[in-house]
């Protein structure tokens, strides 16, 4: 199951323009980065359409990407909050296994255009709150499905969120890490591998506190399940980047706002910390920040990428 390389993507979408034209210009600039090897793309929306040739052959050839079901998920629960692979509903769960087989797709037409997806992640919805609750038997149950399909050289991720909490202090609040990783080894041996990727920001939003990726990497590789880790921030107060420990994508600490922000929690070091503590053995590993002000130019969107992305390399070489 383990790949031979690393492959490291970034999660442009997060920091990309609006503006189509801009976009493009942005997303060549991140390819053309140090390190780079593919971009983490978000399946399902407006920013990426993952079934249209034109939009991977645009892209240089030979690309190593991730596709994340985040946005779609997140974008499927303000209409049904039982949507997911852990529903505790069969309906729900068939309706998902649809969309995967959609996905499924997705990934031929890459390939057809001479791009691969290394990974495939998805994400432990429906939230706790969710009546009926959300098993760990049903995800179990939605993954070993998926896995029994012909994925290609794709693998399936699960890319824990932070987990639901009752006092209400989650923003995901999707199944607990310990869940996902027992129904990820049920899954073990399937046709395709199956495996976990840690986010750093949102397991510093589920323990409040910067040692909490540290605590589920380890946990992670422990159970010989740990294929990604992407690098994404979030801040310890409320500031331009929203409320305290939001899923914000927040860049690296700096008073330097071209650069980063001075509430965020990231820094090279914890991104250094965090990447020895994975090891050797991922499938991928990448950053994923977004840029404010809103209306910031390109230059500054892609400083505030190379910085993080700059600080992972460092990593690797160290």
């Amino acid at each position: 199951m383990r790949g031979k390389r690393c492959w490291r993507v970034v999660g442009a979408y997060a920091a990309q323009p609006t503006e189509p034209d801009q976009a493009e210009a942005f997303l060549a600039s991140v390819l053309a980065l140090p390190g780079c090897d593919g971009l983490e793309i978000p399946y399902g929306t407006a920013l990426f359409d993952c079934h249209d040739p034109r939009r991977w052959e645009a892209m240089p050839q030979g690309g190593h990407h991730v596709l994340t079901l985040v946005a779609a998920t997140m974008d499927a629960l303000q209409c049904d909050p039982q949507w997911g692979p852990a529903s505790s509903s069969s309906v729900v769960r068939k309706r998902y296994l649809d969309m995967l087989a959609s996905v499924r797709e997705a990934v031929e037409v890459a390939r057809g255009c001479g791009q691969s997806v290394t990974a495939v992640e998805l994400q432990s919805s429906p939230r706790g709150d969710a009546c009926p609750a959300p098993s760990r038997e049903s995800f179990a149950e939605t993954l070993c499905a998926a896995a029994d399909w012909d994925w290609g050289s794709a693998a399936l991720v699960v890319e824990h969120c932070d987990a639901y909490q009752a006092s209400g202090a989650f923003a995901k609040g999707f199944l607990s890490l310990s869940d996902e990783i027992e129904a990820v080894l049920r899954a073990s041996g399937s046709r395709t591998p199956v495996g976990m990727s840690i986010n750093w920001g949102r397991s510093v939003i589920e323990a409040k506190q910067v040692d909490g990726p540290v605590h589920h990497i380890e946990q992670a590789v422990a159970a010989g399940v740990l294929q990604g880790l992407i690098i994404s921030g979030t801040t310890g107060a409320d500031g331009r980047y929203g409320p305290a420990f939001a899923d914000s994508h927040a860049p690296l600490r700096s008073d330097d706002l071209s650069d980063g922000d001075p509430a965020s929690l990231l820094t090279p070091e914890l991104v250094v910390r965090a990447r020895n503590a994975a090891g050797a053995g991922l499938l991928y590993d990448g950053v994923k920040v977004s840029a404010r002000p809103h209306d910031a130019v390109l230059a500054t969107r892609l400083r505030m990428v190379s910085q993080t992305l700059a600080a992972l390399n460092s990593a690797s070489a160290g």
